[in-house]
């Protein structure tokens, strides 16, 4: 009986035989019919396995067991269930000239559990997407975000239409899933779901046969061969996905002795899909333990200590399980492995690993990004102090605060907006800058320790506030009143004028958005940024300037730390007209109501 849908992975070159990669025990040679049109050699397998379920019952069943509570012993609900389902897999082997070619097509829940995936090739079924897509019929298109917090979104539309319609940034966000229409060359399928394998629904009229099966498949892996791709998806290849096992190996390698040391500035956990996080908790290695987010230091201390003989594959059998706060069920479970997000620099090449697929930066990329950061103005202005201690003697500890407040009472030109709460569509939450000057700059600041993580969401923060302030009435005139509680009514309305009401009388380009980074105890230049901290300045700067039309410049300062360099208290001055700076700052540091 011919089948309308499959789904197809690629399996990696290392992989010799079927024991290399097939978890699943019984499989069978199949007899291919004797009219298979196919230019190489093909052997085909098959087996199935079939899964079954836990036992449940209504106490297995929260909303059951409320309903039980309410009624007496002798009514109460009675449910139970045990679930069978079969799971099967295709095998098909291209031979030519001595070199092997596998693919795997599942079939049924769970089919994916029949191959390891540490053999598939993970850009197989979205490279094919790309290449065999009719561009004018895109459906859905879901991306991820490499930035201090992973971000991961999907967009959908109900008419098939181009790529641009999806207002996707392909230079910034990594595509994980397109579907839709094939072209017409690949007439034979109809639709189609492209991610780390393909899932393919046949055109009416053509339904997969043994022969037309293995004719399809052979046809849809030499379009992974194909760079069509580059015309109508030509971000994807500045980030080339890492199938070279060698490589893969020693990135795992390095970031296992990152995770082990504990140096994890440059490394977090991140849902590998999208998830609605308000309808679910997490848990780590099937402890009772239930969290809100996924945080890695919370996952490193659910397992005992690595050992001398402990690898990267102590990670990936550590578990993230996903539970249904309705049913209490589990409703995901993960390696941990494939819920990491990271950046690492290996033999003088970029990497970025997400979803447990390693990327390689293009170099053509990592040269447009040096050299456009060139282009962004450095600021020297002496107002921004060097080398102040940000040791916090009431909270013990060293703070970004102390910076702003140091430099903020140091000039009369500044207005200090750190912590101080302005609302931003609709919300008192926000600072909109931690620093104002009068030559209309927004100060953001932010403490470099290591890696993107640490000054990414500094510049996301950025272009937040920066549209808030330019699209926003209320984040206005919450800034004006702000001013007007802190700065003396002598020189209110030289700042006032600063900020006006009316959106009319804003010029963008008359203001600038200036990061300014701290490091402790060197001295650090942009060129000291890790590759993706400074692809965040350069899309930030292009932001600003090409769409917002104001100006960014970017900072550096180092900063002393620790109580032991923090100055002395200095005695007490005679009482003198404060400072802008030192009236801001004073009520700053009280407590937000």
């Amino acid at each position: 009986m011919p089948i309308d849908k499959v789904t197809i992975y690629k399996i990696k070159a290392g992989a010799r035989t079927t024991d290399d990669f097939v978890t699943a025990e019984g499989l069978q040679n199949v007899t291919l019919p004797d009219d298979v049109v196919c230019p190489e050699g093909v052997t085909a397998w098959v087996c199935m396995k079939i899964h079954s379920g836990v036992k449940k019952t209504q106490d297995n069943i929260p909303w059951l067991t409320f309903l039980n509570d309410g009624l007496s012993v002798d009514k109460r609900f009675v449910f139970e269930a045990k679930n069978s389902f079969p799971a099967g897999l295709v095998l098909l082997k291209f031979e030519n000239a001595g070199d092997a070619s596998f693919y795997a097509l599942t079939f049924g829940l769970a089919g994916d559990s029949l191959i390891n995936h540490e053999y598939v090739v993970r850009d197989f079924g979205l490279r094919v997407a790309m290449n065999i897509c009719d561009p004018d019929k895109l459906k859905r298109i879901q991306t991820s975000i490499h930035e201090s917090v992973s971000t991961q979104s999907e967009r959908q539309i109900s008419v098939g239409s181009s790529f641009s319609v999806f207002n996707i940034d392909d230079e910034k966000e990594f595509l994980r899933t397109v579907a839709g229409t094939a072209r017409a060359d690949f007439a034979f399928v109809q639709s189609f779901t492209g991610r780390d394998n393909i899932t393919i629904k046949a055109a009416k009229g053509n339904a997969l046969t043994w022969k037309t099966l293995v004719e399809r498949v052979y046809k849809l892996g030499q379009a992974h061969q194909l760079d069509d791709f580059k015309t109508h998806f030509p971000g994807y290849a500045k980030f080339h996905f890492e199938n070279d096992p060698v490589t893969i190996a020693s990135l795992d390698a390095l970031l296992f002795e990152e995770i082990k040391a504990g140096r994890l500035a440059n490394i977090h956990l991140a849902a590998p899909e999208v998830m609605e996080f308000g309808a679910v908790e997490f848990g780590y290695n099937n402890n009772k333990e239930r969290y809100d987010d996924l945080v890695l230091i919370d996952l490193l201390a659910s397992r005992r200590a690595f050992g001398e003989k402990s690898s990267i594959d102590s990670i990936k059998s550590l578990r993230v399980n996903v539970w249904n706060l309705e049913t209490a069920q589990k409703m995901r479970e993960w390696s941990a492995y494939k819920c990491l997000v990271s950046e690492l620099e290996y033999d003088g090449d970029s990497f970025i690993l997400s979803n447990a697929q390693w990327k390689r930066v293009a170099q053509e990329l990592k040269d447009e990004v040096t050299e456009y950061i060139k282009t962004v103005p450095l600021n020297v202005d002496p107002y921004l102090l060097d080398a102040v201690s940000i040791w916090d003697v009431a909270q013990s500890k060293d703070k970004e605060s102390v910076f702003n407040v140091t430099v903020a009472n140091g000039c009369a030109d500044l207005v200090l907006f750190d912590t101080a709460k302005i609302e931003i569509a609709g919300k008192r939450l926000y600072e909109t800058c931690d620093l104002f000057h009068k030559q209309k700059k927004f100060i953001q600041v932010k403490r470099y320790s290591s890696g993107s993580a640490s000054v990414s969401h500094l510049f996301v923060q950025g272009r937040f506030y920066a549209e808030a302030f330019l699209s926003d009435d209320k984040c206005r005139e919450g800034m004006r009143k702000h001013i007007g509680a802190v700065v003396p009514p002598a020189v209110q309305d030289d700042f006032l004028d600063l900020v006006p009401l009316s959106r009319a009388d804003l010029v963008a380009n008359s203001y600038t958005v200036l990061f300014c980074i701290l490091s402790n105890p060197d001295p650090i230049s942009v060129d000291d940024l890790p590759f993706m901290a400074r692809y965040e300045l350069m899309h930030t700067h292009r932001h600003l300037q090409r769409v917002l039309g104001m100006n960014c410049e970017v900072a550096f300062r180092t900063v002393v730390t620790g109580a032991a360099a923090a100055p002395a208290p200095a005695p007490a001055p005679a009482p003198a007209p404060a400072p802008v700076g030192a009236i801001a700052a004073a009520v700053a540091l009280k407590p937000a109501a």
